[in-house]
């Protein structure tokens, strides 16, 4: 199956716009022509251009190149101020061109709240660049699109995950065979995605049957033999009197309560780039148990709560709040219970799924990072609700992620159970592994997840650990 990477262009909507009947048709080819330029556009500067084609040898020969040579050839031709400098000049440029249709014809469909991202931290010591992620495997190429999250079962092996058309599937030996379908046909692209369903986090209960959220349909209980489904709780179910837009990632506690991210009340899983930009409260975390078939909320005011992930003993619940770039962690016993306090405050990127490490730390992916000497969309824009104003109307989810990932870089990272970073893998390229959604270990590999890539990546990290420390 060939993947077909093309942008696909939203048409402005120009019902809510103040322009008369005579002249919607020019505003209509104004606009279009306009978003046709930005999807073309290539945001780099000149000098970043010439500096990209110099380090694209990196890309192919990566494996080969010592982390000096490797570092010689991306800094070729350009620097660290440079680097920022282009991305300001080249984006405020964008904005000022788009602004002048926006502010004219197109209504605001979010109402941005301020807010301000610590400064990104900086690339030592444990943060310290390296090429550990060169060495993924790509397994599935192809045949296995956005798998967003990971279960694996510790006794057999066998990986457990969705796809971003709706299916869950299993993988062994190397080899995917699908166990069921959530929604209906047709699938395949986002306008679907309602319908078809889109399931993103996953976990295997006591009982050995997977617990699936969809993020529109709700929450799941598979049997991973027959493929047999139940709905343990739908989307449509209110909660505190709010339906949930949004469901994002599950974690079930020894009790069997399980707990449910819900990104967004407001938004959907296809306008996630509108949750990032509104930057609003409007996150919240809730429960379910299956024994009294109930429901609730644990805990409501979050940002673009993400990742979900119990303390060994239950009493902490850790959430990665994405458009924070931080994790937050809910006390759910003890002289805290009840409060919500900072795990870590400043990640060197956007947070998505959290999972345990086999050392009793905890992994941490970004769909996206930050660095101090580079270029960073969500730094730059959280300060400023009019530059969001208009991004939201005029980008669509794919030309946000197209600008928001142009500097492309894969990270991981390790923390500890204090929050502190303790390891991080990177791919300077961003060819192999260009983001990471979610880390399953076993047995000292790690299966990476994505919830866009077209397959799993696998990295045996130990085997090629000391030579990490060699360069």
């Amino acid at each position: 199956m060939v993947v077909d990477r093309t942008v696909r262009r939203r048409r402005v909507d120009l019902n809510d716009s103040s322009t008369g009947d005579a002249d919607s048709d020019a505003w209509r080819k104004t606009a279009d022509e306009m978003k046709d330029t930005l999807n073309k556009a290539d945001y780099r500067c000149p000098d970043q251009k010439k500096a990209d084609l110099k380090a694209s040898l990196g890309k192919s020969q990566a494996k080969k190149l010592s982390d000096k040579a490797w570092a010689k050839a991306r800094a070729a031709g350009k620097s660290s101020h440079s680097s920022i400098l282009c991305g300001c000049i080249t984006f405020t440029t964008l904005l000022m061109f788009v602004s002048l249709i926006s502010m004219a014809m197109i209504s605001i469909p979010i109402k941005p709240v301020p807010f301000y991202l610590p400064p990104p931290p900086d690339y030592k010591g444990s943060l310290s660049r390296n090429n550990m992620l060169q060495y993924t495997r790509q397994i599935l190429e192809n045949e296995l699109i956005g798998p967003e999250s990971l279960a694996v079962n510790k006794e057999t092996g066998v990986i457990y995950t969705g796809t971003y058309d709706g299916k869950i599937v299993s993988i062994e030996d190397g080899a995917m065979k699908v166990i069921t379908q959530l929604g209906k046909a047709p699938c395949g692209k986002l306008v679907y995605e309602a319908s078809c369903g889109r399931p993103l986090g996953i976990r295997i209960d006591k009982d050995g049957q997977l617990i699936v959220v969809d993020a529109y349909l709700g929450l799941f209980k598979i049997n991973p033999k027959t493929g047999d489904q139940k709905i343990l709780l739908s989307s449509q179910t209110k909660i505190f009197g709010v339906r949930s837009s949004f469901l994002n990632d599950i974690d079930i506690a020894l009790d069997g309560t399980i707990y449910i991210s819900d990104s967004s009340t407001k938004w959907r899983r296809k306008d996630f780039h509108l949750v990032l930009m509104e930057g609003a409260p409007d996150g919240r975390v809730i429960w379910y148990k299956p024994d009294t078939n109930t429901s609730g909320v644990l805990v409501q005011g979050l940002h673009f709560p993400n990742g979900l992930q119990l303390s060994p003993r239950n009493d902490i619940l850790y959430i990665s709040e994405t458009s924070r770039a931080r994790i937050m962690k809910y006390h759910l016993t003890g002289p805290l219970k009840g409060q919500t306090k900072v795990f870590n405050e400043n990640l060197p990127g956007l947070p998505d799924n959290i999972r345990p490490s086999e050392s009793g730390g905890y992994w941490v992916g970004f769909a996206s990072v930050r660095m101090p000497e580079k270029f960073s969309i969500m730094d730059l824009i959280a300060p400023h609700p009019w530059m969001r104003n208009i991004m939201s109307k005029l980008m669509s989810q794919e030309l946000f992620m197209k600008v928001a990932t142009r500097s492309s870089y894969g990270l991981l990272v390790e923390l500890d159970k204090n929050g502190k970073i303790i390891r991080s893998f990177h791919d300077r390229s961003g060819f192999f592994v260009p983001s990471v959604s979610e880390v399953a270990e076993h047995n000292g590999t790690l299966y990476l997840g994505s919830f866009y890539l077209p397959y799993l990546g696998v990295l045996d990290w130990k085997k090629y650990d000391k030579r990490l420390r060699r360069n």
